[in-house]
């Protein structure tokens, strides 16, 4: 039988698709990093979303080279790569936090809220380098996600609300962190990565839709 996968070997190996979604998650951070910056609103909030959106392109950016590198034999630059491309994903993570932290109008919760974040990617940023293992990766990012489901979560009786859209982006970055750890996908063409990087797609997608219809909201929001 005709295996296509067989006939192009060494296409397969390098994983033109992952690399492909890798660069559309990038621009869909940069694009929406560029959206959030015209938006007349420029206050805390705006400006950690801002920053979450732009690291997680510039993650993502780096990842589409070492996901190249890391076939062709450069494995040094790979590693390197590699690393820039987990610690700006840890800062984009780390943004998303300080962005549901500067709703929380409890101070005291706010302030113990901040000191976790700050440990926490202070913890992260060692951790990622001297293991070198995703995991470690996943697990920072499963603990924002929590942290993030938790602050969202009492808005998400209306879906129409910036909470809701935020939340449920969140969400779908559970499955994408499932999904590349339970290596799901459908063939060597559209692996476990090229399925997370779609999702991811989405996820931002509904993130920065949360964010936007925040600005539209006349009061605002917090969380109490």
């Amino acid at each position: 039988m005709y295996d296509f996968e067989d006939s192009f070997p060494l296409l397969a190996e390098i994983e033109p698709v992952t690399s492909l979604t890798d660069l559309l998650v990038s621009f869909s951070g940069f694009y929406f990093f560029i959206l959030l910056k015209k938006e007349p609103g420029k206050g805390n909030v705006t400006f950690w979303w801002r920053n979450f959106f732009l690291f997680m392109g510039l993650s993502t950016f780096f990842g589409t080279f070492s996901h190249i590198l890391e076939h062709k034999g450069y494995q040094k630059i790979y590693f390197v790569l590699w690393n820039i491309m987990q610690i700006l994903g840890g800062l984009a993570m780390f943004y998303a936090q300080r962005a549901a932290i500067s709703e929380v109008t409890n101070k005291i919760l706010a302030k113990v809220l901040l000191f976790f974040a700050n440990l926490q990617l202070m913890i992260f940023i060692p951790s990622v380098l001297y293991f070198q293992d995703f995991k470690v990766v996943a697990f920072n990012s499963l603990l924002v996600i929590i942290l993030m489901l938790l602050l969202f979560f009492p808005r998400t009786q209306n879906t129409k609300s910036s909470f809701s859209l935020i939340w449920f982006g969140f969400i779908i970055s559970v499955l994408t962190v499932f999904i590349h750890q339970q290596k799901i996908g459908f063939s060597r063409w559209f692996n476990h990565k090229d399925v997370s990087h779609i999702l991811m797609i989405l996820s931002l997608w509904l993130i920065n839709k949360g964010v936007r219809v925040r600005h539209q909201l006349s009061g605002g929001f917090a969380i109490a």
